[in-house]
């Protein structure tokens, strides 16, 4: 019988922190050297070590880099234009 997933796994917490994918992949810039950056709404809760666990969890199961950002982590001039084009919105 299938085990119900850790709410540790990268997919609990990415369901949890409303990953959303932004960057040059999203808008079809990307390249071999390109990494998929995500973009969460982290909880409360959520700390450092559960953002950095999630970037590597990611890595491993997708076998690209993977960068994991936050609205306050995003440069303030993409926090001001670019959050129009994140997918899913």
């Amino acid at each position: 019988q299938p085990r119900a997933p850790s709410c540790r796994s990268p997919n609990v917490v990415a369901k949890r922190a409303r990953a959303r994918i932004v960057g040059s992949v999203l808008t079809g810039k990307d390249d071999e050297e390109s990494d998929l950056d995500l973009l969460g709404d982290p909880a409360e809760s959520t700390s450092l070590l559960t953002i950095a666990g999630l970037q590597i969890d990611a890595e491993k199961l997708l076998g690209i880099l993977v960068s994991v950002l936050t609205h306050e982590g995003l440069p303030p001039k993409f926090r001001d234009t670019g959050l129009q084009a994140v997918q899913p919105p």
